[in-house]
C-alpha cells in the first residue's frame, strides 16, 4: 500500500499476521496512539498528518487508537509469526520522521525487516521505482519466482 494505503497494508499485515507471507508500505502513514506522537504531529510541519489522524481515529484516548497502532501491534506478535516487512519513504516525504520511527523500534525489537529511504517527496515517481522492488523482495516470499524464460 501507499501513503494511508501503506498504513492500511501494515495495519492489516499485523493485525492479521497468520494471513499474509509479506506486506510493504510505500510512504506510510504510521501513526502511534503515544501522546508524544501526537504532540509531535502538532508542530505545524505535522498539521495536515495530525488533522487526517484526528478525524480518522478520533481523540487521542478513543480506545481505536491502540487496536489499529502498528507500533503497538508489532510488537505483540511473536517475532517467528511476522510476515516480511518491506517499507520505504521518500527523502523529502513529510513522513519520513514517522517511518524512521518505525524502522527504530523494529531494531529496537530485533524485529527483521528491510526499509529503505529513497530520493523524492511523497508522490508517484518515488512509489514506481518502489513497487519494483517490493515485487522483486517479495516475490519469492509469496511463491511467485519469475518464470525462466
Amino acid at each position: 500500500g501507499l501513503s494511508m494505503g501503506g498504513y492500511g497494508a501494515m495495519l492489516l499485515g499485523l493485525k492479521y499476521h497468520q494471513m499474509f507471507a509479506a506486506v510493504a508500505s510505500l510512504s506510510g502513514v504510521f501513526a502511534s496512539s503515544e501522546p508524544a506522537f501526537e504532540e509531535s504531529l502538532a508542530k505545524p510541519e505535522g498539521k495536515a498528518i495530525h488533522d487526517v489522524i484526528a478525524a480518522d481515529f478520533g481523540p487521542l484516548n478513543n480506545p481505536t487508537r491502540p487496536e489499529n497502532d502498528p507500533f503497538l501491534l508489532i510488537t505483540q506478535i511473536p517475532v517467528d509469526q511476522l510476515p516480511q516487512i518491506y517499507f520505504s519513504v521518500g527523502t523529502s516525504d513529510t513522513l519520513l520522521g514517522m517511518n524512521r520511527q518505525f524502522a527504530r523500534l523494529l531494531s529496537n525489537w530485533r524485529i527483521t525487516y528491510r526499509y529503505m529511504e529513497v530520493p523524492g517527496k511523497h508522490e508517484w515517481p518515488v512509489w514506481d521505482r518502489q513497487i519494483q522492488r517490493v515485487l522483486a523482495v517479495q516475490a519469492p516470499v509469496i511463491g511467485a519466482l519469475p518464470q525462466k524464460q
